[in-house]
Formats: C-alpha cells, sequence, structure tokens
C-alpha cells in the first residue's frame, strides 16, 4: 500500500498529492485536476499578514471546471459570483513553509 503522508521516494507525491507538470493528483481518491503553476511576490501573506512582500506558488485550475478541492483537502480558494456571472478558476497558494514548496517551485520554473 501506497504511503499517502510523506514525500515519496519519487519525490512528486507529497502529503497524499501528486504533484506533475500539467495536473494534480489526489493519490487515495484518484481524482485529478488539471493546473498551471505561476510563482510570484503576493503583498499578503499565507495567514493574511500585510506590511512585507511573501514569495509563493499558485496553483491554477485550468478551466472553471476544474475542482481542486476534489484533490486538496483544504486551502482551495475561489471567488466566483453567480449572481453576477463573475466566474473564476479554483487557486491554491503554496508557500514556502510548506512541503509542497520544492516541488512547486520546480514545476513552476519549467
Amino acid at each position: 500500500m501506497e504511503n499517502t503522508t510523506a514525500t515519496q521516494t519519487d519525490g512528486k507525491t507529497i502529503n497524499g498529492v501528486r504533484m506533475m507538470k500539467h495536473y494534480i493528483q489526489n493519490v487515495q481518491t484518484g481524482a485529478k485536476a488539471r493546473v498551471r503553476y505561476s510563482r510570484g511576490v503576493l503583498l499578503v501573506g499565507p495567514n493574511g499578514e500585510r506590511g512585507g512582500s511573501y514569495d509563493c506558488v499558485t496553483l491554477y485550475g485550468k478551466d472553471c471546471l476544474e475542482n481542486l478541492s476534489r484533490v486538496l483537502s483544504s486551502g482551495v480558494q475561489n471567488d466566483s459570483d453567480m449572481q453576477t456571472d463573475y466566474f473564476e478558476n479554483d487557486r491554491f497558494r503554496v508557500w514556502p513553509s510548506s512541503p509542497m514548496w520544492a516541488r512547486a517551485v520546480e514545476l513552476a520554473t519549467r
């Protein structure tokens, strides 16, 4: 049985999520979502703190139908507003303190 709570020996599976260049996959459920990676600096930190610049990698669902919350257990953000017909893709931020950081940076810079 595959260990889903720690980094696997291939370095691609972290905390039960397999991170590949064009998709992420929950190894327990098999759920997949197509993503793109973007590395950048934000003015708001991981806990909402302001007054600095914070390095992060953002995973974006490739389209509105890609549901990252099926793959990731928490931290998925989507500010769509159905009443005004404003739709945006799911996004998930990876911060330097995350065990996913090294893999996310690798994929964002490819």
